[in-house]
């Protein structure tokens, strides 16, 4: 069953991702901090990581980088409420699939979705 993950600090977003995403098909695996997110990672292997910018023990750029030290194709998509040009840049040079402002998530899910159905190689 694919798996999705999603880092983030405010559990209404852990819950709405949850809601939009989890079903008998897909599996959504939550954290709240950058050092759970890692270990989840480890552990599930998710399809897709849906990671927000600012957690309380680190930033999503940290988490990103040690994702993509196990897996350097992994496909990674962004949510911030606290997004900048710089982090937006930062961000996209290092891999990610997307990067998307909180609260207009909705329309980036289309990307979402695309990420989450293409095979890692």
């Amino acid at each position: 069953m694919p798996t999705l993950l999603v880092v983030d600090d405010e559990p209404s977003v852990c819950y709405s991702i949850a809601l939009l995403f989890g079903d008998e098909t897909t599996r959504v695996v939550t954290a709240g901090k950058v050092a759970e997110g890692v270990r989840a990672f480890r552990s599930e292997r998710p399809e897709v990581v849906v990671l927000d910018l600012l957690l309380p023990d680190g930033t999503g750029l940290q988490a990103f980088e040690a994702i993509r030290a196990i897996s350097p194709k992994q496909p990674v998509v962004f949510i911030t409420a606290h997004g900048t040009t710089t982090t937006a840049i930062e961000a996209m040079k290092q891999g990610a699939f997307d990067y998307l402002i909180k609260p207009s998530i909705s329309p980036g899910w289309r990307t979402f979705c695309g990420a989450r159905s293409r095979p890692r190689t």
